[in-house]
């Protein structure tokens, strides 16, 4: 039998499911910030029972290494490689100690009831085009709950082809401009639960891997390059051990090594 055959009734239970989901948990959040309370603390309900949904909707094991490096009360610039829409779920459930937010595309953010959610919880718009996305970081940096931390995916969108991809400079300009520490993470097994275009969610292990912070504090944009380098060292290493133990598991991680 083929793999998305066997997987068909996962699929068609996460098409029902995770579409009521998101819309109740956007609409409570939404809700929520309308009636004053503090918008990105005390929403963090939404985007846990969501991301736990998701994740076990897709069934497969998750594995967490290194998730005691994360400090529950410090926030982090949290740089990641990108191979699927699971991932960011899939950190949700791995770092619950922190209060991630994300760096979404504008068309996502157009969505109604769940881009005005993302909007009003503290999220960061971009287009990706340069066009004043700088600013919004800084901005949104600014308003943020000093113990909201910022996701990027720093090689910019999902692989196409599950392989890894060099960086790109927002995140590392970020977390200096802040002074705020980066918080390397990797995953693998995202690629082969959910491939792109694939229109099945496999079952398939998911391993995530989280590194040693690394301190930004005292450093200028003249260490900006340096400290990507750095980054995308550990992030490849995480990556590799990552997929190493998705394999030790008995699954393939797909993608590219």
């Amino acid at each position: 039998m083929p793999r998305w055959l066997a997987n068909l009734p996962r699929t068609i239970v996460a098409l029902v499911v995770l579409p009521i989901t998101l819309f109740c948990v956007s609409s409570g959040a939404l809700l929520q910030s309308a009636f004053g309370r503090p918008r990105q603390r005390n929403v963090q309900w939404a985007y846990r029972i969501f991301s736990y949904c998701f994740v076990r909707i897709a069934g497969g094991r998750l594995l967490t290494n290194g998730v005691d490096k994360a400090a529950a009360d410090l926030p982090y610039v949290v740089v990641s490689n990108h191979e699927s829409n699971l991932d960011p779920f899939a950190l949700m459930m791995t770092l619950p100690q922190l209060k991630i937010r994300f760096v979404i595309k504008r068309q996502i953010m157009l969505i109604p009831v769940f881009g005005h959610a993302l909007r009003a919880t503290g999220n960061v718009t971009v287009t990706r085009r340069g066009s004043g996305d700088v600013k919004r970081l800084r901005e949104t940096l600014e308003a943020r709950d000093p113990e909201v931390s910022l996701l990027f995916f720093a090689e910019g969108t999902r692989s196409r082809d599950g392989s890894f991809r060099p960086f790109k400079k927002g995140a590392f300009a970020t977390a200096i401009a802040e002074g705020l520490p980066i918080l390397p993470v990797a995953l693998a097994g995202t690629y082969a639960s959910l491939p792109p275009a694939a229109g099945a969610l496999l079952k398939n292990t998911i391993a995530v891997e989280v590194g040693d912070p690394i301190p930004t504090r005292g450093m200028t944009a003249a260490d900006r390059m340096p400290l990507l380098e750095l980054c995308q060292k550990r992030v490849g290493e995480l990556r590799a051990q990552a997929r190493a133990r998705v394999r030790a598991a008995g699954d393939h991680p797909g993608g590219q090594d």
